[in-house]
């Protein structure tokens, strides 16, 4: 249900974003709301892949869940390089319709969760395992950051980060501005293509 919803909310966001004309602050509001609309997806996802692969009675996943964890990493980076490779065509006929697209796949994915993942409850907590989990998230940064080779992978993947986001940053102001160039600066048109634009840049 969790997967569903969110995915059906980040579809109605992303189609509010394609509306010609919406001011660049909304549609930055409306960008960080997609965002934010992630973190539970992502969550869920989380917890169900183990759950599909644990057995009745088991309390642990079999060997076929690294297996599955593998191969949902690889389609997901599949589909971020597929997405980079096709994804200009829609934009070269209009920012709306990209985005339009984009909130399409939103709600494909919501039917395939809703088609294809039998529905599952959340896991009952046991005694103490708030204080286990607190237990492991220290013994774990402490881990990292007693080895400076682990130091370095954090410090290397919070840089890749930010400049992604710079290049985001970047790649997105500057297609916000390129229609003011090309179409006649501060012009109507120039600005309702714009902002989408952007947004699909982003």
């Amino acid at each position: 249900t969790v997967m569903i919803v969110t995915d059906l909310v980040r579809a109605f966001l992303v189609a509010m974003m394609a509306i010609p004309g919406a001011p660049f602050l909304a549609l930055c509001g409306l960008l960080v709301a997609v965002q934010l609309a992630a973190s539970p997806i992502n969550a869920a996802r989380a917890a169900t892949l183990p759950a599909i692969f644990t057995a009745d009675g088991a309390a642990e996943p079999d060997d076929r869940y690294v297996v599955a964890s593998s191969v949902s990493n690889m389609s997901y980076q599949l589909a971020q390089l597929a997405g980079f490779a096709i994804g200009g065509l829609p934009v070269a006929i209009h920012p709306s319709v990209a985005l339009l697209l984009d909130a399409g796949t939103f709600v494909a994915s919501a039917a395939l969760i809703y088609f294809g993942v039998r529905p599952r409850s959340a896991p009952a907590a046991k005694d103490g395992e708030t204080s286990r989990w607190l237990r492991r998230i220290s013994a774990g940064a402490t881990l990292v950051w007693r080895d400076r080779r682990l130091i370095l992978l954090v410090v290397r993947a919070a840089w890749a980060a930010v400049a992604m986001q710079t290049v985001r940053v970047t790649v997105g102001t500057r297609v916000r501005a390129w229609p003011s160039r090309t179409r006649g600066r501060g012009s109507p048109r120039a600005k309702r293509t714009s902002r989408p634009l952007s947004m699909t840049a982003f």
